[in-house]
């Protein structure tokens, strides 16, 4: 019990500390207050680690990354028409629902806020640790995982809102006249932070006691496969997706044992802050419906829908893969999953016109969820669909630039799903040429 007291203080004071070096808002910073922070929070390991750890707080405790009502999971499940706004009297989800977003939606201001703080951590991690005085190895992984954290969250952002500004640095100088950046100039920024991140973390999860709720090599891997698939490179996207998928550490789990903490199908949980994961209450006591189109799609038979679904006693669906409401934390928020990765490298051997092997990915899943196996026959003819759809692109999108690779890849992740019918974090909208507008 000392111990966990212990850590908790240490990670409320490094907490405090960072947020005192970082800035109100991310392009009108104040200026630092002395080096005294800096030294204090990276002049041990407990300390340089505790502040690592603050930023998966930060991604749990805002909720982005988990399923609380400002997280991405939601917010893109409305969008995608995945599920049906039950707060009637909450305008900011009605926006949502309707991809009608406005600038001044209080749930977009937060997403937006809560990553770039994730991403001041990060940067000020980085900078405080370059020439920290702990051991290599320590300031190494630490690193590592801190530019995991900023590639996770510029992947969301540039997703989520197009060009955003790219800040990569605690300078207030630099930052107070950032500007927006292309696309393709944060994603080379990402792939920079994600390579790094794998080549410096650990494989196993022993920084974490073996809990699998911080960013190690597979978490690094299974990000780069999921850029590359995002932004056309399919060789890459294989390739690394493969790494994951041979990695014993990581194998399918049973359908009822998907979402318990330290799964063998998780790649990267975080932990609830208050026992229960907050994808719970927020399913339930906001009364968020499944919406029919998203049910109908399951195929006769499907576990998943048994398993993951429930029928609410007002006669609508609603999620269910989160079940403990007792607060006995067995169960933690899931970021990353080796279900995706199947899909991941199914989708990018379609794309090089590997058809057996995408069959082979996407019947693991099938067969896990107690479906027949899909044949070459429908996974050519959802691959016939992509390609006619692909004969048109949305007004202001070329073809061959990285925003119709990632149209192309969200059709045909639609029409993948129809086969492979996974139910997942969703990340991708209905409206594939439209972003969000920026709040700033």
């Amino acid at each position: 019990m000392k111990t966990i007291c212990h850590s908790y203080i240490n990670n409320c004071l490094v907490s405090v500390l960072l947020s005192l070096m970082a800035c109100s808002d991310f392009v009108e910073v104040d200026p630092p207050r002395t080096d005294l922070m800096r030294s204090t929070v990276f002049g041990s390991s407990e300390t340089a680690n505790a502040a690592v750890l603050d930023i998966y707080f930060q991604m749990s405790s805002s909720g982005f990354a988990s399923g609380d009502i400002n997280s991405i999971t939601l917010l893109a499940a409305l969008s995608a028409d995945e599920i049906v706004n039950g707060i009637k009297f909450d305008p900011s989800y009605k926006q949502f629902n309707d991809n009608v977003i406005l600038p001044s939606n209080i749930r977009l201001l937060r997403l937006w806020t809560d990553m770039y703080n994730c991403i001041y951590k990060a940067n000020a991690i980085i900078e405080g640790l370059s020439d920290s005085a702990i051991d290599e190895p320590t300031r190494t992984r630490l690193i590592g995982e801190a530019r995991f954290a900023r590639a996770l969250c510029y992947f969301y952002l540039v997703n989520l809102f197009g060009d955003v500004p790219m800040v990569i640095s605690t300078d207030y100088k630099e930052n107070q006249n950032i500007s927006r950046l292309s696309a393709d100039q944060v994603y080379l920024q990402i792939l920079s932070d994600a390579k790094a991140a794998q080549e410096a973390l650990p494989n196993d999860f022993s920084a974490s006691n073996d809990e699998r709720i911080r960013g190690n090599k597979g978490a690094a891997t299974a990000l780069l496969s999921r850029i590359y698939l995002f932004t056309g490179d399919w060789a890459g996207a294989e390739m690394q997706a493969t790494k994951v998928i041979e990695d014993p550490l990581y194998e399918l789990s049973t359908l009822n044992g998907v979402f318990l903490k330290n799964s063998s199908e998780v790649i990267l949980q975080l932990p609830p802050r208050f026992g229960t994961v907050p994808e719970r209450s927020t399913f339930r006591s906001y009364n968020m419906a499944i919406t029919s189109r998203l049910v109908s799609a399951f195929e006769a038979g499907d576990a998943r829908k048994t398993a993951w679904l429930q029928l609410a006693p007002a006669g609508y669906y609603r999620p269910n893969k989160y079940q403990s409401g007792d607060g006995s934390s067995s169960e933690y928020s899931v970021v990353i999953r080796l279900a995706e990765v199947y899909l991941i490298r199914s989708e990018a051997r379609i794309r090089q016109h590997n058809l057996s092997g995408a069959l082979d990915d996407l019947n693991a899943i099938r067969l896990r969820a107690g479906l027949n196996t899909a044949t070459v026959k429908t996974l050519s003819l959802a691959h016939s669909n992509m390609s006619a759809q692909l004969n048109y692109l949305p007004s202001g999108v070329t073809d061959g630039s990285t925003s119709s690779v990632q149209v192309a890849s969200i059709r045909f992740w639609n029409l993948l799903s129809q086969i492979g019918n996974l139910t997942t974090r969703s990340t991708r909208s209905r409206q594939t040429n439209s972003k969000m507008t920026l709040p700033c």
